[in-house]
């Protein structure tokens, strides 16, 4: 009987999937009362969970839909194939009898449930490293072997330690995410790096350069934490120190670039923006920045250049056709008084309908308009200067009214008919009041 039978699954690579069995299966087989049973379930979800890791560390997913792990055998089989590439330091004689091996850190994560510090010690360890911290195979070895039983243990160091150690790319956040949900965790301080890709990526940096980089790491995420503040001149300041240990980071340039186009440095940003795409051409933000750069110091065919190739790319990108229809239209307006039939037919290529309209608008159309002034009290009698002193006038009578009614009533001694009128009375001046209302400006 494999694994898969015992926890009463399909052979899969979702870790949530066999959690949620093996949690199901707890259930029904307490330790105190089934001892072999239980024993028989933990060994085979701690199997089924090295099986999952396994495929997923070596990027043989497949699509468990179309059966291309129906059968123990066959994850074997990947698993020994896999095995054949590590180099690794590997343990022949856990997990044996399952009729595989895996992966035996050097001081295993798995031997630490009892040594908070260790834990802490190998996150060091491997944060220090730049280029093991960007590995996603170096996370994904290291929480291997954790069990359950250790894994409560394990995750309050790791959140202890991601706590105060931020700087790591999407991707590994992304799986820490889903080792470890992070995302529920109240309070947690980088959810923001989970949910949204801020291109904070280690894949740029040269292991050969002669560079510390895990100062200049330091360093380049000092200046994205400043720019988010929106602390652009310190974060220029910090990034300019940054470029002295290392020159040759896209990232870094983008963020300068960034820094300095919110700083209104626009000749600055073009030139942080350039160097990006000296060496990635079509870079989408250094291309979008960078046009729109342009514009404001008036280069507009340099800026329509930037735009045209993120759509050549993007056909629908809007910030691209935003920034192209609005470049167009600055060289039409600075190039009034010739003919304009030259620029028509450059910006109807593509089919481009916006820009063609744009040469037809007036220039008040591209003018976000203004919102109305704030009103108070004064504007609001001034607006209904005729409407309101009917109402006021109008309540006003209606209690004098009132009042002359119950009192010619009780000087005739007749009040029974008192109670009818504080009925009647009261909605007819709602009715009154209602139709005054609605004619109000508001």
């Amino acid at each position: 009987m494999t694994e898969w039978d015992i926890l009463g699954i399909d052979p899969t690579s979702n870790k949530k999937e066999i959690r949620s069995a093996y949690s199901a299966l707890l259930k029904k087989c307490h330790p105190e009362d089934d001892p072999m049973g239980f024993m028989r379930l933990r060994s085979a979800y701690e199997q089924a969970l090295k099986l999952a890791e396994k495929v997923q560390t070596q990027h043989f997913i497949h699509d468990i839909d179309n059966d291309s792990l129906t059968e123990s055998s066959e994850a074997h089989l990947v698993i020994a194939e896999i095995e054949e590439e590590e180099t690794a330091c590997r343990s022949t004689d856990i997990g044996s009898e399952f009729g595989y091996e895996y992966i035996q850190l050097e001081e295993p994560l798995a031997d630490a449930s009892s040594h908070s510090d260790m834990v802490y010690e190998q996150l060091n360890i491997l944060y220090k490293d730049v280029f093991k911290r960007r590995d996603l195979y170096e996370w994904r070895k290291m929480f291997l072997q954790v069990s359950l039983a250790q894994r409560d243990n394990v995750k309050a160091e790791v959140l202890r330690f991601l706590k105060q150690h931020g700087h790591l790319p999407h991707e590994i956040w992304s799986y820490l995410n889903e080792e470890f949900s992070l995302l529920e965790i109240t309070n947690f301080p980088w959810k923001a790096l989970i949910q949204y890709d801020h291109e904070l990526s280690l894949d740029y940096l040269d292991p050969h350069a002669a560079c510390d980089f895990e100062h200049y790491a330091d360093l380049r995420f000092q200046v994205f934490q400043l720019l988010q503040q929106m602390q652009y001149t310190e974060s220029i300041k910090l990034g300019l120190e940054a470029t002295l240990l290392y020159a040759d980071d896209p990232v870094l340039h983008r963020l300068l670039g960034m820094a300095y186009y919110k700083r209104s440095e626009y000749e600055q940003a073009i030139s942080a923006f350039t160097q990006i795409l000296d060496r990635i051409p079509e870079h989408e933000d250094a291309l979008i920045y960078r046009g729109y750069a342009y514009r404001h110091i008036g280069w507009f065919e340099e800026a329509v250049a930037d735009f045209k190739l993120v759509i050549k790319n993007d056909a629908w990108h809007a910030e691209a056709r935003k920034g192209l229809n609005l470049s167009l239209y600055a060289m039409n307006q600075r190039n009034k008084g010739s003919s304009s039939s030259k620029l028509l037919p450059y910006a109807m290529k593509g089919s481009d309908l916006e820009t063609g309209l744009l040469y037809k608008c007036g220039e008040h159309l591209l003018v976000w308009p203004e919102p109305p002034p704030k009103g108070n009290f004064l504007t609001y009698l001034k607006q209904n200067s005729e409407v309101v002193p009917k109402i006021i006038l109008f309540g006003i009578g209606f209690l004098v009214n009132v009042g002359l009614v119950i009192h010619v009533f009780s000087l005739l001694g007749d009040i029974s008919i008192i109670p009818y009128l504080l009925i009647i009375l009261p909605i007819l001046f709602l009715i009154t009041l209602i139709y005054y209302i609605d004619k109000l400006e508001r």
